[in-house]
Formats: C-alpha cells, structure tokens, sequence
C-alpha cells in the first residue's frame, strides 16, 4: 500500500497506480476537479483506490480509464449486465454506457484534513 497519495494527472500516473493494482495493493489518490462535490472535495481530499475483488454495486465510485486513456471517478448510478452508467455528484450529464473492462480499481475510502471515512461496501 502506498501511504503518500498520488498528485497530478490520473493519465500520467496511470502506469504507476496499474503497477501497484496489478499486485493487488491500494493507494492514495488526490482529488482533482469539482465533479463529485460535495461528496470529495478538489485537492482537499484524497481517496484510497483498491482493486475491485466482487461485484461493482450502485453508489460505488469507480476509477475508470475510457478508451483513449482519460480516467474519471465518478458514481455508478445504474448497471446493467456488461456495462454501467456513472455520474459526477455536482453534474447533470451521466456517462456510459462504461464496459465494466474499462474498471481500473474503486474508491473505497476518503481522507480529509487527516480523517478517514468509508465510500462503499468493500
């Protein structure tokens, strides 16, 4: 598990946090942007991204990497079988549908000025 969170963007430092799933360990991740106000907070937050090991749930907030390697996380607000469809908390637009394939890991936790409160289930 990597202690000192990630900073930057998700897509220059998606070699590095690939390394650290694909041995099965979390990390942190800093927060940036606004679209999931006010559940995280941009640059005040950071979120520990674990390996999804079952099923992802509705209300799960996933880091997901599209086809030309933009990630987001944002919630998953309906699923369907292969695929799901996800939104920001402060936005109006949904994304998706988002092959499940696109899954890099999910936040299962947010760090605040030094505080840890649970996302999900896991």
């Amino acid at each position: 598990m990597k202690n000192t969170p990630f900073y930057g963007s998700p897509e220059a430092l998606l070699p590095e946090m690939l390394e650290y799933l694909s041995r099965g360990e979390g990390f942190w991740l800093v927060v940036t942007g606004n679209s999931m106000y006010p559940t995280l907070l941009h640059e005040l937050d950071s979120v520990f991204i674990e390996p999804l090991t079952g099923d992802l749930r509705i209300g799960d907030i996933p880091l997901v990497r599209s086809f030309d390697h933009h990630c987001v996380l944002h919630r998953v607000i309906r699923m369907n079988k292969d695929d799901f469809i996800m939104q920001g908390d402060a936005l109006r637009n949904r994304e998706g549908p988002v092959p499940k394939l696109c899954i890099l890991g999910v936040a299962t936790q947010r760090r605040r000025r030094g505080k840890i409160k649970r996302l999900c289930r896991y």
